[in-house]
């Protein structure tokens, strides 16, 4: 019995050691298991793939690009967003989603990765979209990230939340219209039409608010029983062109992301627009050796030779667009002018029958084959071409005056003179239209030609 009582202290010491070892080895495992499976999501996340087959090369190379650049770096909140960036640019909407959603994790302080997400949201998700533009206005002072916060919630129903984003943005810009616009929206649900009033004037003339306040101040007038104010104000709002969009700092980001055939186009089209016509001549020439079936920069280069007074090299570009697209139909209308600058009445003559068999309302086709055949001697089907015409654009004054000669030639004056008289009420400060039909009311005889 002294033997075994001596033992326990040695034995109970040992256990106390080994239940310590155990305790403190579950503690390293635990903590080891948790680092690694915290770790583990991100250093073994891949890109999303997104379904690359037939999209533009410089497109799917943006796209492998910043994939690359994920996989060298799966923590990199940067990485993650620059391709969702990319993805989006070039709409692939659900792969991008899922980038700003875990860019936003790795880079939590950055404002762009939840907005982003929420403009994605919007319509599959609105309250989520909600959510991210609430935490992307945490991040930032940025009035656009607030007025879509602001926006989302009116559409939502929740009213009582839209005033505050609204009245952060005028505290640093009194006369923001947007946040202006949102109020007056916001006032007219809530039926404070004198409030709604107020926030209107300062969108009246602003060129991305003008037509929307000026539809829902007709709204306004129509609730107050104004019915001629509210006719007024919509009459006024149908003549005005569409709002133009919001600016917005991020979406311009995106948008310089974009590469491709589409991009260059729009470059060389803006170039030609700003007179830039050598710069323009050499950008499309770069394009069609990148893209060799590409019809539309064929047809856009064509167009550009052509005004440059080179017919015949016009001539082969819209060719080799129908090579490409044969039911291409401004490339066959383009391809028939080419040939009249050249002559070839009888080949234009083709281009401009196809153009009318494919898009018989098409008055231009109409009256530029009705010209192709008053020079080759068929005044009869001249004539049925140019009746086409302003029968499908009774307001194309050139058309009923063309046709008005060919009839007087054909001897038919009283049809003539209607012809005439119509051009005559379209263009009433045309004098050459008013000396003809003086002309032929007084008995003179047709004019030559056609």
């Amino acid at each position: 019995m002294n033997t075994t009582a001596g033992e326990q202290p040695g034995l109970k010491r040992r256990r106390r050691r080994l239940g310590v070892a155990v305790i403190l080895l579950t503690a390293t495992v635990a903590a080891a298991l948790a680092g690694w499976y915290a770790f583990r999501p991100w250093s073994e996340a891949k890109p999303p793939e997104a379904d690359l087959s037939g999209v533009d090369p410089a497109v799917a190379a943006a796209v492998h690009e910043a994939g690359d650049a994920v996989r060298k770096a799966p923590r990199s909140g940067e990485a993650w967003g620059r391709l969702g960036m990319i993805l989006l640019a070039h709409n692939f909407y659900a792969e991008a989603r899922t980038c700003f959603a875990r860019a936003e994790q790795l880079d939590p302080r950055e404002e762009t990765w939840p907005y982003l997400r929420g403009a994605l949201l919007l319509t599959e998700d609105p309250r989520e979209a909600v959510a991210a533009f609430h935490r992307a206005a945490g991040l930032s002072d940025e009035p656009v990230i607030r007025m879509r916060l602001a926006e989302t919630l009116l559409d939502q129903g929740r009213v009582d939340e839209v005033e505050g984003p609204c009245r952060e943005v005028l505290a640093r810009v009194p006369e923001d219209a947007r946040a202006h616009l949102v109020l007056a929206r916001l006032a007219f649900v809530r039926g404070d039409w004198q409030d709604c009033r107020q926030n209107l004037g300062h969108c009246l003339n602003h060129p991305c608010a003008r037509k929307a306040a000026h539809t829902l101040l007709a709204q306004v007038e129509e609730r107050q029983g104004d019915p001629k104010g509210a006719g007024g104000e919509a009459s006024l709002a149908a003549r005005l062109p569409e709002d133009a969009p919001w600016p917005d700092s991020f979406g311009v980001k995106v948008a310089s992301l974009r590469v491709g055939k589409e991009v260059r186009r729009g470059e060389a089209g803006r170039l030609l627009r700003a007179g830039r016509v050598p710069e323009a001549l050499a950008l499309l020439n770069d394009l069609v050796e990148d893209y060799p079936d590409d019809a539309m920069t064929w047809g856009l280069l064509g167009q550009t030779l052509r005004r440059q007074g080179e017919p015949a090299s016009a001539e082969r570009c819209f060719r080799r667009a129908l090579a490409s697209a044969p039911d291409l139909v401004p490339a066959h209308f383009d391809l028939g002018v080419s040939l009249v600058e050249q002559g070839d009445d009888a080949g234009a003559t083709e281009c401009f029958r196809e153009v009318t068999r494919r898009q018989p309302g098409q008055a231009a086709g109409h009256v530029y084959l009705g010209r192709c055949l008053a020079r080759q001697g068929d005044r009869a089907g001249a004539i049925q071409e140019f009746t086409d015409a302003v029968r499908y654009e009774p307001q194309l004054a050139q058309g009923h005056i063309e046709l008005g000669e060919l009839l007087d030639l054909d001897g038919q004056r009283a049809a003539a003179i209607e012809q005439l008289r119509q051009a005559a009420r379209l263009e009433p400060e045309n004098p050459e239209v008013k000396r003809r039909l003086d002309q032929l009311l007084a008995g003179a005889p047709a004019k030559p030609g056609g």
